[in-house]
């Protein structure tokens, strides 16, 4: 019988804390309510990814060897967010006012404008947010061709880690305000 409590015990406390944990990710600064947005619902997306705590753990763990960049940056995390639809399920202009209400979102909630770039029907608007000097969040709102791609990065973000995995992937040359 002392087992079974035990046991019990143990696995409310597990609950608890990980019911504590979950609700303290919405108080974090980096912390962006994807949901708010409305203009994707979850039957319109092609991809949702909510990885937190220990499964970013574990990725760091897993790539440590072979990319210590990355895995530091996968140490440092709190929460990734990602929510991808295709554009033929929306309608374009919904899309456009969406991404609109996200910016105006981020803005009034502190966020500050780190990437914009709009070419050819593709728009792209990076937002970060600091605490006492530090990047705490990231934030996404990206529209192509064929996607509409919406990503919230929860945590501590080391900017030379982030450029130098960015450089790493070879991305194209963005405009930064």
């Amino acid at each position: 019988m002392t087992r079974i409590k035990c046991s019990t015990l143990l696995l409310l406390t597990t609950l608890v804390a990980t019911t504590l944990h979950a609700q303290a990710i919405e108080e974090h600064p980096g912390y962006f309510p994807l949901e708010e947005l409305q203009f994707l619902s979850p039957e319109d997306l092609s991809v949702e990814i909510n990885l937190r705590g220990a499964m970013l753990r574990l990725i760091a763990k897993v790539t440590g060897d072979d990319d210590p960049e990355f895995a530091g940056i996968m140490n440092d995390l709190e929460a990734i967010r990602v929510q991808i639809a295709p554009v033929d399920r929306l309608q374009a202009e919904d899309i456009r006012k969406g991404l609109d209400t996200g910016v105006a979102m981020l803005e009034n909630r502190g966020w500050y404008r780190m990437v914009l770039t709009r070419d050819e029907g593709e728009e792209v608007h990076i937002y970060g947010r600091e605490r006492d000097g530090d990047l705490q969040g990231l934030t996404v709102l990206a529209m192509e061709d064929d996607e509409v791609i919406v990503l919230n990065l929860v945590g501590s973000i080391d900017p030379d880690q982030l450029g130098n995995l960015m450089t790493g992937l070879d991305l194209p040359e963005v405009t930064v305000e």
